[in-house]
C-alpha cells in the first residue's frame, strides 16, 4: 500500500465515487448512467481500476482523484475526507441527492476461468470487473 492511502477507509471512499458516477449520470442526462469505462477514461485510468475504487477494493489514487477534479469539480478533500465546502455547488446538490437516495448496488461472485465481480444495479446495469 502506498505511504498516502495509509488510513484511508476505501469502502467510505468507494461510497463518495458511487455518489459520484451517479450524480454525473444525472448532470449528463445519461439514461441508464455513466458507465465504469467512461469514469475511468475521466479518471485517466482503465476500466477495471475504476471498478475496484468505486468498490473499494483500492483506494483512488491522487492523479485520478485530481482529474475527476479537473472534469467536475469535485474536491480532493470531499474524496477522500467528506468535506464539501470546496465542490462546484451544483455538482454538491446531485451528490446530496445520490448519498441519501444512492443506486443500490449488490455485489456478488460469478465463477468463471477468470473470476469476475458482477455488479448488478436496480437499474438492471451490469458490469463485470475481472480480478488481476
Amino acid at each position: 500500500m502506498d505511504d498516502w492511502a495509509r488510513g484511508l477507509d476505501k469502502k467510505v471512499i468507494a461510497q463518495r465515487l458511487r455518489a459520484l458516477q451517479q450524480a454525473v449520470g444525472v448532470l449528463t442526462d445519461t439514461l441508464g448512467g455513466v458507465s465504469h469505462a467512461r469514469m475511468g477514461e475521466w479518471a485517466g485510468v482503465s476500466e477495471a481500476a475504476w471498478g475496484h475504487y468505486f468498490t473499494g477494493i483500492r483506494s483512488i489514487p491522487p492523479h485520478a482523484a485530481g482529474a475527476l477534479k479537473q472534469r467536475w469539480g469535485v474536491s480532493l478533500d470531499w474524496i477522500y475526507d467528506g468535506d464539501a465546502t470546496k465542490n462546484d455547488p451544483a455538482l454538491q446538490i446531485k451528490l446530496d441527492e445520490a448519498l441519501r437516495n444512492p443506486i443500490p448496488v449488490k455485489l456478488g461472485r460469478k465463477t468463471t476461468k477468470n473470476k469476475e465481480t458482477v455488479l448488478k444495479d436496480e437499474r438492471g446495469r451490469v458490469w463485470r470487473l475481472v480480478k488481476d
